[in-house]
Protein backbone atom coordinates (compact mmCIF):
# COMPACT_ATOMS: atom_id res chain seq x y z
CA UNK A 1 0.00 0.00 0.00
CA UNK A 2 1.40 3.34 -1.02
CA UNK A 3 0.39 6.77 0.16
CA UNK A 4 0.58 9.63 -2.31
CA UNK A 5 2.31 12.76 -1.07
CA UNK A 6 1.42 16.34 -1.83
CA UNK A 7 4.05 17.79 -4.18
CA UNK A 8 3.93 21.05 -2.23
CA UNK A 9 5.14 19.32 0.94
CA UNK A 10 8.79 19.84 0.17
CA UNK A 11 11.69 19.58 2.60
CA UNK A 12 11.82 23.38 2.58
CA UNK A 13 8.13 23.64 3.47
CA UNK A 14 8.58 21.15 6.30
CA UNK A 15 11.61 23.07 7.64
CA UNK A 16 9.64 26.33 7.50
CA UNK A 17 6.71 24.83 9.40
CA UNK A 18 8.91 23.12 12.00
CA UNK A 19 10.67 26.45 12.60
CA UNK A 20 7.29 27.85 13.73
CA UNK A 21 6.90 25.15 16.37
CA UNK A 22 6.76 26.21 19.98
CA UNK A 23 6.87 24.38 23.29
CA UNK A 24 3.70 23.37 25.08
CA UNK A 25 2.99 20.93 27.91
CA UNK A 26 0.98 17.74 27.51
CA UNK A 27 -0.89 16.62 30.62
CA UNK A 28 -2.12 13.03 30.86
CA UNK A 29 -4.80 12.52 33.50
CA UNK A 30 -5.28 9.02 34.92
CA UNK A 31 -7.68 7.50 37.41
CA UNK A 32 -6.45 8.21 40.94
CA UNK A 33 -6.69 6.09 44.08
CA UNK A 34 -9.61 7.96 45.72
CA UNK A 35 -12.69 5.98 46.71
CA UNK A 36 -15.48 6.46 44.16
CA UNK A 37 -18.30 4.88 46.16
CA UNK A 38 -20.06 8.21 46.89
CA UNK A 39 -21.54 9.37 43.56
CA UNK A 40 -22.76 12.71 44.96
CA UNK A 41 -19.28 13.60 46.19
CA UNK A 42 -17.74 12.48 42.90
CA UNK A 43 -20.25 14.57 40.91
CA UNK A 44 -19.53 17.62 43.05
CA UNK A 45 -15.79 17.29 42.45
CA UNK A 46 -16.37 16.68 38.73
CA UNK A 47 -18.25 19.99 38.49
CA UNK A 48 -15.43 21.80 40.33
CA UNK A 49 -12.92 20.08 38.01
CA UNK A 50 -14.77 21.30 34.91
CA UNK A 51 -15.06 24.83 36.32
CA UNK A 52 -11.29 24.79 36.92
CA UNK A 53 -10.60 23.61 33.36
CA UNK A 54 -12.95 26.14 31.76
CA UNK A 55 -11.31 28.91 33.80
CA UNK A 56 -7.89 27.82 32.52
CA UNK A 57 -9.27 27.62 28.99
CA UNK A 58 -10.71 31.12 29.21
CA UNK A 59 -7.33 32.42 30.46
CA UNK A 60 -5.58 30.99 27.39
CA UNK A 61 -3.35 28.64 29.37
CA UNK A 62 -5.32 25.51 28.45
CA UNK A 63 -5.47 25.29 24.65
CA UNK A 64 -6.80 21.77 24.11
CA UNK A 65 -8.56 19.48 26.53
CA UNK A 66 -10.83 16.49 26.61
CA UNK A 67 -11.77 13.28 28.38
CA UNK A 68 -10.91 9.80 27.19
CA UNK A 69 -13.95 7.94 25.88
CA UNK A 70 -12.37 4.56 26.62
CA UNK A 71 -13.20 2.71 29.82
CA UNK A 72 -9.62 2.68 31.09
CA UNK A 73 -7.34 4.32 33.62
CA UNK A 74 -6.68 7.10 31.08
CA UNK A 75 -9.20 9.80 31.97
CA UNK A 76 -8.15 12.78 29.83
CA UNK A 77 -5.53 14.75 27.95
CA UNK A 78 -4.76 18.47 28.08
CA UNK A 79 -2.33 20.72 26.25
CA UNK A 80 -1.16 23.85 28.04
CA UNK A 81 0.42 26.97 26.54
CA UNK A 82 1.99 28.13 29.77
CA UNK A 83 5.29 29.91 30.29
CA UNK A 84 6.87 27.12 32.36
CA UNK A 85 6.41 23.60 33.60
CA UNK A 86 6.07 25.05 37.11
CA UNK A 87 3.05 27.06 35.97
CA UNK A 88 1.47 23.89 34.53
CA UNK A 89 2.27 21.98 37.72
CA UNK A 90 0.46 24.67 39.72
CA UNK A 91 -2.56 24.52 37.41
CA UNK A 92 -2.71 20.74 37.75
CA UNK A 93 -2.11 20.78 41.50
CA UNK A 94 -5.05 23.17 41.94
CA UNK A 95 -7.44 20.90 40.01
CA UNK A 96 -10.07 19.75 42.53
CA UNK A 97 -10.15 16.20 41.11
CA UNK A 98 -6.36 15.94 41.48
CA UNK A 99 -6.45 17.46 44.97
CA UNK A 100 -9.12 14.93 46.03
CA UNK A 101 -7.16 11.99 44.58
CA UNK A 102 -9.71 11.13 41.88
CA UNK A 103 -7.12 11.93 39.22
CA UNK A 104 -3.35 11.81 38.92
CA UNK A 105 -1.41 13.79 36.35
CA UNK A 106 1.76 13.36 34.34
CA UNK A 107 3.23 16.41 32.59
CA UNK A 108 5.40 16.18 29.48
CA UNK A 109 7.11 18.89 27.44
CA UNK A 110 5.52 18.83 23.98
CA UNK A 111 6.22 20.58 20.67
CA UNK A 112 3.37 21.81 18.49
CA UNK A 113 2.62 24.16 15.64
CA UNK A 114 0.69 27.30 16.60
CA UNK A 115 -2.62 27.38 14.80
CA UNK A 116 -3.12 23.61 14.69
CA UNK A 117 -6.71 22.87 15.55
CA UNK A 118 -9.35 20.21 15.66
CA UNK A 119 -11.64 20.08 12.61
Amino acid sequence: MSLETDDQITPEYIAQEVARAKPYHLVVLSRGPADRSDPDRLDAFQLKHLQHLFTLRRSGKLVLNGPSLADSTLRGISIFAASSIEEVQACVANDPMVMAGYLTAEIYPWLGLPGDRLP
